[in-house]
């Protein structure tokens, strides 16, 4: 399960993701899942996989990879360009090839995606049990679905003859200043986006909207479903039949969802760790038991008030430190950091995969 790691004598290695293997149905490992796989995964060229075992006993990769050198692509032009141009270069050759490795993990099973240079954990061991609820949780909302970019634009010089008889234009004198024009193809194109936003965003399971470029009407990132694919080519269908001369619509996807979740870790040492407790109002210096957390929580948050008091925000942290020192059944006080995981993302939700908010493009336009 684990390749040779790539020559990184000079190139610092960072995570690429979080790997959950696909277990073909019938196969020993899963009927066994605490079985580590026996076969390798074939992994993306330059990526090494460190394996471990998440709470539940299925086995996961530690995916990690060197930055790609200025050679890889198109040889070496450092000699030969400004260095400005050389950073930005090397900036898109390192947004490139991180896509092109998520892309090859895909069919390899459910990805988590790292945040781009982030470091792997050394101990992953500790850190599956440090953070075994947080990483359960990312890999069963991220099982099954793949995340796919909708971009719908239209030939706005020519919609105020399309749409005539909307409402935005219908109202408009038979010459109307140029300006006026403008104004009512603006709103009919706000009206008209959304309208499409809520139509797409009702095909899947998260979704987040973009801001629109120039002549666009909906730019979403959509994070859907494996059986939900037909229902977004239908919609893709409905939205086109609007107006085929008129309309441009541009697909990508599908792709692992790093605009849903990507990993962030943070290094914790054991000051932070034991100012977590004291501010819980714990023992720094003895372990504690997961189970009492929640309640040492909730007598912090009820304690709050004074002008010295902590935030609930600060609370929430600190029962989130100590909850992963729980995990690890050490001390917060205790010699060793810790290596938390959270989740980041582009924005935030719509209200997606509610149909009540979508109603048919027809009736929009």
């Amino acid at each position: 399960m684990t390749t040779e790691p790539p020559p990184t004598a000079r190139r610092p290695v960072a995570l690429v993701a979080f790997l959950l293997p696909r277990i073909e149905p019938g196969s020993a490992a899963r009927e066994a899942e605490t079985v580590p796989l026996p076969e390798p995964i074939p992994l993306p060229e330059g990526c090494a996989g460190r394996p471990f075992t998440l709470s539940c006993g299925r086995p996961a990769l530690s995916v990690e990879a060197a930055d790609p050198a200025p050679t890889d692509a198109t040889g070496d032009c450092r000699d030969r360009q400004p260095a400005g141009a050389a950073l930005r270069r090397a900036a898109a050759l390192k947004a490139l090839v991180r896509q092109r490795r998520l892309e090859a993990l895909a069919p390899l099973g459910t990805v988590l995606p790292a945040a781009p240079g982030t470091p792997p954990p050394d101990d992953l061991a500790a850190f599956a049990r440090a953070n075994a609820p947080a990483l359960a949780a990312a890999f069963e909302r991220l099982c099954g679905h793949a995340q796919f970019q909708v971009l719908v634009a239209w030939d706005a010089p020519r919609a105020a003859r399309r749409f005539a008889a909307a409402p935005e234009l219908s109202g408009l004198p038979r010459r109307p200043h140029r300006a006026a024009r403008e104004a009512a193809v603006a709103a009919l194109a706000r009206r008209l986006g959304d309208g499409i936003a809520n139509r797409l965003a009702a095909t899947a399971t998260d979704a987040i909207r973009l801001p629109d470029t120039e002549g666009g009407l909906a730019n979403l990132v959509l994070l859907v479903d494996d059986t939900e694919r037909v229902a977004l080519e239908a919609t893709l269908e409905e939205i086109d039949a609007l107006w085929k001369e008129g309309l441009r619509i541009r697909l990508v996807g599908p792709s692992p969802a790093l605009s849903f979740a990507r990993a962030q870790l943070e290094t914790v040492g054991p000051d932070d760790l034991a100012d977590a407790a004291r501010r819980l109002g714990a023992d720094p210096g003895l372990p504690v038991a997961p189970a009492a957390i929640a309640g040492l929580r909730r007598r912090a948050l009820a304690a709050t008030g004074g002008p010295d008091a902590p935030l609930p925000a600060e609370i929430d942290r600190a029962a989130t430190l100590l909850a992963a020192c729980a995990r690890l059944e050490r001390a917060p006080a205790a010699p060793g950091e810790a290596v938390l995981l959270s989740l980041a993302r582009d924005g935030l939700p719509m209200a997606a995969g509610r149909a009540d908010l979508a109603c048919a493009i027809a009736e929009v336009a």
